[in-house]
């Protein structure tokens, strides 16, 4: 039987399915900011595991790659590409019927906001729950002083602590009894909280304490985290508590720093050249940065870059080749550029 990581690993490297060096997995996993990265998450569907295991190890994850190799679960090209042998497919296909699978995550969209999110929450909750008892005197459980500041910020604005306490209860069970699909993540939420005379426990304590396996306690958690961050999203009327909180976490779209500045002359009309000689980068770069655009935002018009015409002739051979790779695409359409197909499949590649 897999552990739940060699279980991940295989189905992100089925999805890669050998079109990307086996490092562009633990780039995924790490929440490696760059535009590359960003575009595999999305044109693998892989957002899902964006920024999930930021502490992985190179060298945990080799071992790992290589006890796969080992178990005949997997094979590496030349080019560190991998693909799922036979054995790999069989195994993982088991797997996926038992394990848990997140259906909320989407650590490209929430990723470190989403930890802001737990640690503001988690000690406004400790901090209200002293408090109450008329206990003022404490270790916090988040020790950034940002979050601290935030909390003493937020805590200074209430008029009713009582009341802000049982409202927060109240949308948080609310958001709790409407999740279906992760029976573990409320508990796991609720068991992480600290409050007065009770420590939260880590993921590795809960995992032990129940026996499991602490990486799939970890997705868990993440999962029900960024399913409570869309359900605010979502109902901003429903959960104001919650949205207070979190606020100014719910960008409409992430993206890379360096990218958000290309993404703001473009806003204002300048071509890929002057938008190069402005911001004295390369225009291949500023070229990842729109890719990375097109990736990101849904309605972020390509038609400056490519006619549509164009757009659906490349859209119909991908899906005719099944394939992700540029060269096979280049061939066939040789007066378009690279990037005018990398734009195509940041159009649609999800969908394909």
């Amino acid at each position: 039987m897999l552990t739940y990581l060699e279980t991940i690993l295989l189905h992100c490297l089925q999805q890669v399915n050998g079109e990307r060096s086996v490092y562009s997995i633990y780039h995924i996993l790490k929440g490696k900011k760059s535009s590359q990265t960003i575009q595999d998450s999305h044109l693998f569907k892989l957002s899902s595991y964006f920024y999930s295991l930021p502490n992985l190890h190179r060298t945990f994850y080799d071992e790992k790659i290589g006890e796969l190799v080992e178990k005949g679960y997997i094979f590496i090209a030349d080019n560190d590409s991998g693909k799922l042998t036979e054995a790999g497919e069989e195994v993982l296909n088991s797997c996926k019927e038992e394990k848990f699978f997140p259906t909320h995550m989407d650590g490209i969209k929430f990723g470190d906001n989403s930890i802001v999110f737990w640690k503001r929450t988690s000690l406004l909750i400790q901090v209200l729950s002293n408090l109450n008892q008329g206990e003022n005197h404490f270790f916090p459980i988040q020790r950034e002083k940002e979050i601290q500041n935030w909390v003493k910020i937020y805590i200074k604005k209430t008029a009713d602590r009582k009341l802000l306490s049982k409202k927060i209860f109240e949308e948080l069970y609310s958001i709790f009894t409407d999740n279906n699909n992760n029976k573990k993540g409320p508990k796991i939420f609720v068991y992480k909280l600290t409050g007065y005379k009770n420590i939260g426990g880590t993921d590795e304590q809960i995992a032990v304490h129940d026996d499991a396996d602490e990486i799939e306690y970890r997705f868990c958690f993440l999962d029900i985290l960024h399913y409570i961050l869309v359900k605010i999203q979502e109902h901003t009327e429903k959960f104001p508590v919650l949205y207070s909180i979190s606020q100014d976490l719910l960008e409409t779209y992430v993206l890379t720093d360096s990218t958000k500045k290309t993404l703001f002359y473009l806003k204002k009309g300048f071509t890929i050249d002057k938008i190069s000689a402005v911001r004295g980068l390369k225009e291949s770069t500023i070229e990842d940065h729109i890719v990375e655009i097109t990736f990101t935002i849904k309605d972020f018009p390509i038609e400056q870059f490519i006619t549509l015409h164009e757009m659906e002739n490349v859209t119909e051979r991908l899906k005719q080749l099944k394939t992700k790779k540029l060269k096979p695409i280049k061939e066939a359409f040789p007066h378009l550029s690279y990037f005018q197909i990398r734009m195509v499949l940041a159009k649609n590649g999800e969908k394909l």
